[in-house]
């Protein structure tokens, strides 16, 4: 038997040429925000595809067509046993049968689709009414497939999730990078990244937090080095994105034009 309750199976192949990853574009480039040489870059783990709520026939043909393109499957009775048994915090995305989940009607989407969860969802439905379409689209589902469904469209499907899910990944991974950052720093340095990237010059800052203008300069160059930014205009998008996230009150307050600096 493919699919069991109490088994978490991740079944694999060896690409070959013509694989997802090779048919999707590639990810949008990231944000200018830089990795220092002296730190340790590890290498992403290999993405699955959980078919959850599949009967063993629909599960053994989508294995086979994974595995004839080089993807990792993960094969689970249901929604439940996914949520017992699959690894949260490896890449990839799900793929669900609709009429399967014990979860009354869609909302088990909803559940996924919390930060905690956050893998990207395919929906596969045997008679779908548009109501159905319409709540697992507005839940977040990335796509929504009618059996039967040709292979093709299926592939694009998992290569749009996995490419999402790979993007996702990517910038949670820059955001707790800077708060990493910006969790160095001291209240003071804080204090003047918040007045500096507001537009306010160096005497003004002295001025505000009652420093000599040579004591700020000292901090401004403690942060840029901290933060690893090599310009203002980069330390104010770092900055709005902390102030964002609600990581520091210090930032709270906008950042004015970059035309203030100049």
């Amino acid at each position: 038997m493919i699919a069991a309750a109490t088994r978490f199976e991740v079944r694999s192949a060896m690409p070959f040429p013509g694989t997802i990853a090779g048919m999707m574009p590639p990810p949008p480039s990231p944000s200018p925000i830089r990795f220092r040489r002296d730190e340790k870059r590890t290498e992403p783990s290999k993405p699955i595809v959980h078919l959850v709520g599949f009967d063993e026939e629909d599960s053994e043909a989508l294995c086979d067509l994974l595995s004839r393109v080089g993807v990792a499957m993960a094969v689970h009775e249901d929604v439940e046993a996914f949520i017992r048994k699959a690894p949260s915090e490896l890449p990839g995305c799900l793929v669900v049968h609709a009429r399967l989940s014990p979860i009354g009607g869609l909302d088990f989407v909803v559940r996924f689709q919390r930060p905690e969860s956050g893998l990207p969802i395919i929906v596969v439905a045997d008679r779908p009414d548009v109501r159905m379409a319409v709540f697992a689209m507005k839940a977040g589902v990335i796509d929504f497939l009618e059996t039967p469904f040709r292979d093709q469209e299926m592939l694009e499907a998992i290569g749009t999730a996995l490419r999402i899910d790979r993007v996702q990944r990517e910038a949670e991974a820059r955001r707790l990078e800077l708060r990493t950052r910006f969790a160095a720093l001291t209240l003071r340095e804080r204090q003047v990244m918040a007045l500096v990237t507001q537009g306010l010059l160096n005497k003004q800052v002295a001025g505000d937090l009652g420093l000599s203008e040579i004591t700020v300069k000292v901090h401004r160059g403690s942060v840029m080095r901290k933060m690893c930014a090599r310009t203002l205009a980069e330390l104010v998008r770092m900055a709005d994105a902390i102030a964002e996230r609600g990581e520091d009150p210090h930032l709270a307050a906008p950042s004015v034009s970059l035309r203030s600096w100049r």
